[in-house]
């Protein structure tokens, strides 16, 4: 990858190491834990949701980027121009550098998807083409709850739960593993981490 990075030293600072082994104990209970999840129509409707639910698309980058206006809104701080540049600009930068760690993850690992360990597993929605860890949800959303919740202290709580919600959703959907999702979730605590200490 070419991308620049901008908190990161470098696209793989902070690679997760690698997801279980394919033959292994971890994998296959987490194999079963998506075979055995009892969908219902409001894990389903979340999950289509957090797929497509915003544009037609998975663009949760719309979602956070709306909710960083709404913020400053509510705190009273859309007219501190200086103030509101900064948060948008730690948002777009964070958002830039947890894409360039997750594909790099997904890329150097190679990891296979839960449909293709059991052809049996029917996805809410098809398949992703690409690796399946770390999880792009769990990187893309907690990343970003992660600075928006230095950015807005008070709502801390809620963009955690926002976040959770996503991630968990790809177990939902049929489409991630367990690891996925954690590694995902402690890429994305690095990330946030980086970027914060860069812009304070």
């Amino acid at each position: 990858m070419t991308w620049k990075t901008w908190a990161l030293s470098s696209p793989d600072q902070l690679r997760l190491p690698p997801p279980p082994a394919p033959d292994s104990a971890e994998r296959a209970t987490e194999l079963a834990e998506v075979e055995n999840f009892e969908r219902t129509p409001r894990t389903n409707g979340l999950a289509l949701m957090w797929q497509y639910g915003i544009y037609g698309g998975p663009n949760v980058h719309v979602l956070w980027n709306r909710l960083v206006s709404q913020k400053l809104f509510e705190e009273r701080l859309d007219y501190n121009t200086p103030w509101a540049a900064r948060a948008y600009a730690t948002e777009t930068v964070e958002l830039i550098d947890e894409y360039i760690a997750s594909q790099d993850g997904k890329y150097a690992y190679w990891a296979a998807r839960p449909n293709q360990f059991d052809p049996s597993i029917t996805t809410v929605f098809p398949t992703p083409n690409f690796p399946s860890y770390p999880s792009n949800a769990a990187v893309f959303n907690r990343a970003t709850a992660g600075v928006l919740a230095h950015l807005f202290p008070r709502d801390a709580q809620f963009f955690k739960d926002l976040a959770d919600q996503a991630a968990e959703s790809r177990i939902w959907a049929g489409i991630h593993f367990r690891s996925d999702i954690e590694g995902g979730q402690a890429l994305a605590r690095g990330v946030a981490d980086l970027v914060i200490a860069r812009m304070t």
